[in-house]
């Protein structure tokens, strides 16, 4: 197969990703309400493969051994369109389908990384009566943003339910008046000064959580890094209104509530899992994912229709993010109204762009040996990781059949317990990833965090 010309040097955040200690991957499963056709699901894959030139590209070395992405004139969608035998089929082992999609998914992550010489992309289709997919993307394609956008412009055009996305928010009315103008650059002012003072401690903090390894992590897979840990996923489905309940009486956004229901769970799994003397000295160290596009992918969705040129890649920032565990209390809203506390002094700040571009910086300066050492600290130092993911609102269909369930997950742990949300059809879907010899019983960590919800939305309504 002939290579086609050079397109695009690799960025340094695609290069973050490749680092040989963090070969990260994107693991995107999706459940439908009939078995797969996959003739049908070869065709929707080949018209999102059509939109994105990125899906048709491989790595190649280019001068001083800089990676560029480099455009194939044909690639061969049945390659990347994996489908179990058959005779898996007539296999009853007895498991719930969510929990074969689960360890389906952790021994996808566990089986090594794609071969190079091809674009870093495949879909594998499980049994036809787990009607499942689970779609597998490098992360150095893109971040999870713009994959789920490119999922979203993949499905049936036809589909009404799609209509909610609607066309890319424009920009508000500019102020005309000198007085307002002045007001408006005066709020600028002091929106700048305040990001300014909240930005210097918290970078300095995240410096530190990168450049020093820390000793005192007491819930972290410490110098375990060095080789692959045995994880373990648990799924928990969560219902939307329940959070904006809790949203709406505190004051705060979804994804306050989401960090602030995921410490309170925590809190409640140490303190059935260890003393309570013990629970009170471990060190919860979170790292928040912050998207820095400036679309969401319903934005980017309406791009990708509307034939726009889209940037892909990652955008991707971090919080770090203290958490405490201070054990049931009479207010478990409390979790919440800290996290809102936190998060909103953090989202003043410029935090999530320093991490962004001190990460690109080091990628690019740095070799191979300096970057594997940062990010051994970040992942040392990284107690939990979160990530919270805006899916459609309403159902979509794929390759004609309707999507009941979907969720996301790495295939490696930035940090001991991985909890990642993506919102769906009224529904919020958690896929919780830990290492299994810090976090063994991850199922009961799912109850656990499905019963702090209950319990702060019980409150909330008695406070409303």
């Amino acid at each position: 197969m002939g290579r086609a010309s050079y397109k695009e040097p690799l960025s340094p955040s695609g290069r973050h990703f490749l680092d040989g200690q963090w070969d990260l991957e994107i693991l995107c499963f999706l459940s439908f309400q009939k078995p797969v056709d996959v003739a049908a699901l070869k065709l929707a894959v080949s018209s999102s493969v059509v939109i994105c030139p990125r899906l048709r590209s491989v790595l190649v070395a280019k001068r001083r051994g800089r990676l560029a992405w480099e455009e194939l004139p044909e690639i061969d969608v049945d390659a990347h369109v994996v489908a179990d035998d058959e005779e898996e089929d007539e296999k009853d082992d007895g498991k719930e389908d969510e929990v074969y999609v689960n360890e389906y998914v952790v021994a996808l992550a566990s089986s090594g990384p794609m071969t190079r010489d091809a674009p870093l992309w495949r879909v594998h289709v499980l049994p036809r009566r787990r009607r499942s997919v689970v779609l597998r993307f490098h992360h150095a394609l893109g971040d999870c943003v713009s994959l789920l956008a490119l999922l979203l412009a993949g499905c049936d055009p036809g589909n009404e339910a799609l209509t909610f996305l609607g066309d890319v928010q424009k920009g508000r009315r500019r102020m005309t008046s000198v007085v307002d103008r002045t007001k408006r650059q005066v709020s600028s002012m002091g929106r700048t000064t305040k990001a300014v003072w909240y930005t210097i401690p918290f970078a300095v903090k995240y410096l530190a959580h990168t450049l020093l390894r820390k000793k005192n992590a007491t819930l972290s897979i410490g110098d375990a890094i060095v080789k692959p840990l045995p994880t373990k996923m648990s799924s928990l489905t969560l219902c939307l209104n329940d959070m904006k309940i809790v949203k709406n009486v505190v004051n705060a956004k979804i994804n306050d509530v989401f960090v602030g229901i995921v410490s309170y769970g925590l809190s409640k799994y140490m303190d059935l899992k260890s003393s309570k003397e013990t629970a009170k000295d471990i060190a919860i160290r979170g790292v928040v994912a912050v998207n820095l596009r400036r679309e969401g992918s319903k934005d980017l969705f309406g791009l990708i229709r509307m034939g726009e040129d889209v940037k892909w890649g990652n955008r991707v920032g971090y919080f770090v993010l203290p958490i405490s565990l201070e054990g049931q209390n009479n207010n478990p809203l409390s979790y919440v109204k800290k996290a809102r506390s936190l998060l909103d002094r953090k989202k003043t700040s410029f935090e999530a762009q320093f991490s962004y571009l001190t990460n690109n910086i080091a990628s690019y300066l740095f070799g191979r040996k300096s970057l594997e050492s940062l990010h051994g600290n970040f992942r040392s130092n990284s107690s939990l990781f979160l990530s919270n993911i805006v899916g459609p609102s309403h159902p979509i269909a794929f390759a004609n059949n309707l999507v009941t369930r979907m969720g996301v997950t790495l295939s490696d742990l930035p940090g001991t317990i991985d909890v990642h949300m993506i919102s769906y059809d009224g529904k919020a879907f958690l896929q919780i990833l830990v290492a299994e010899e810090v976090i063994p019983d991850p199922e009961l960590l799912c109850i656990c965090i499905q019963e702090a919800l209950q319990e702060m939305k019980t409150k909330a309504m008695g406070s409303a």
